[in-house]
């Protein structure tokens, strides 16, 4: 699972709203492209993102909104992913995921927001 988030992020270069925005266009063509294997319960994975409200109704890909980091607590536009809805500017989630990867520090990364230990969603593979 470590390798699949991995590949997956670096074939994006470590950006997650690239990634998740690829992933629902085609999760197939995107595994592809970074080198892993398909998800067994694919059709299930999107189903649990559709019931988490990661997709709006109308369809688009995740909700566009404009929230400050809680790291830099700079605004920005990003899509919201983490159950927990904390939010995080590319630059800073980028390196928070870069340092905890180059740590060693990978099994169950949680959220980076002050005492929140909801864990960062992993694509099994």
């Amino acid at each position: 699972p470590l390798f699949t988030a991995e590949a997956l992020l670096n074939s994006k270069d470590w950006s997650r709203s690239v990634l998740v925005e690829a992933w629902f266009a085609d999760p197939v063509e995107t595994c592809e492209v970074a080198g892993v294997p398909i998800p067994e319960n694919l059709g299930e994975q999107i189903a649990d993102f559709s019931a988490l409200s990661l997709r709006p109704e109308n369809g688009a890909h995740g909700r566009l909104t404009e929230a400050e980091c809680g790291i830099c607590m700079l605004k920005f536009k990003e899509l919201e992913l983490l159950v927990c809805q904390h939010s995080f500017c590319p630059d800073c989630w980028e390196q928070y995921l870069t340092e905890k990867v180059n740590s060693g520090d990978t099994q169950g990364i949680c959220c980076p927001g002050f005492d929140c230990l909801t864990r960062v969603p992993v694509v099994s593979g």
